[in-house]
C-alpha cells in the first residue's frame, strides 16, 4: 500500500509539474495585446522621426535661402495707366482688365556655389503672375534679370490684389 501511495503521489507531482510546464509554454493573451501596442508605438515613433529627419534635410541642407518680395496691382475698368516705381515691393500700378504690366527683377548669387532657383507666387495676385524664366541654375557670383508680368484677365473684378513672390535658392 505504501507503494500505491508513492505512485499516486508521484503521479500527482508529475501531473502538477506537467501543468506548470504547459502553463509556462502557453503565452498569455494579455502579453500579445501589450506586445502589439508596444510594436505599434515603436513603429509610430520611428515614422515620426523619419518624417522629422526628412523635413530637416530638405529645409536646412537643400534650401540655402528664401527671399520674398511683396507684389501688388490695382485692376481697373477704364484705360488709365498708373505707374508706381517704388523699390520696396513689385508694384504693378493700375492695370486695365485684360492688360498687362511688367517689372524686371535682378537675382544675384553672391555665394561661392551654384544654386538652383525656383520662383513661386502666392496671394490673390498669383493667378495673374508669370515669370520669364523659372527653375534654373544661377552660377556663383552671377546675376540674372527676370521679367515678372501681371496680366489680370478680362473677367477679373476691379480692386486691389496683392501677394508675395518667393525666390528659393536651393543648394546643389
Amino acid at each position: 500500500m505504501d507503494k500505491n501511495k508513492r505512485r499516486k503521489s508521484s503521479r500527482f507531482a508529475n501531473s502538477v509539474k506537467m501543468k506548470k510546464k504547459l502553463a509556462k509554454k502557453q503565452p498569455k493573451p494579455q502579453t500579445k495585446v501589450l506586445t502589439l501596442k508596444k510594436t505599434f508605438f515603436i513603429l509610430l515613433f520611428i515614422a515620426f522621426f523619419c518624417v522629422l529627419f526628412s523635413y530637416l534635410i530638405i529645409n536646412y541642407l537643400m534650401v540655402f535661402t528664401i527671399h520674398e518680395i511683396k507684389m501688388d496691382i490695382k485692376v481697373i475698368e477704364e484705360p488709365i495707366v498708373g505707374v508706381n516705381v517704388d523699390t520696396d515691393a513689385v508694384h504693378f500700378g493700375k492695370v486695365q482688365k485684360g492688360g498687362e504690366s511688367m517689372r524686371i527683377l535682378t537675382l544675384i548669387n553672391n555665394d561661392d556655389k551654384p544654386h538652383f532657383i525656383i520662383l513661386k507666387s502666392f496671394g490673390n495676385i498669383s493667378s495673374f503672375i508669370s515669370v520669364s524664366e523659372n527653375n534654373f541654375v544661377l552660377q556663383p557670383h552671377a546675376f540674372k534679370n527676370i521679367t515678372v508680368v501681371a496680366r489680370p484677365p478680362i473677367d477679373a473684378k476691379e480692386g486691389y490684389y496683392e501677394g508675395v513672390l518667393q525666390a528659393i535658392f536651393m543648394n546643389m
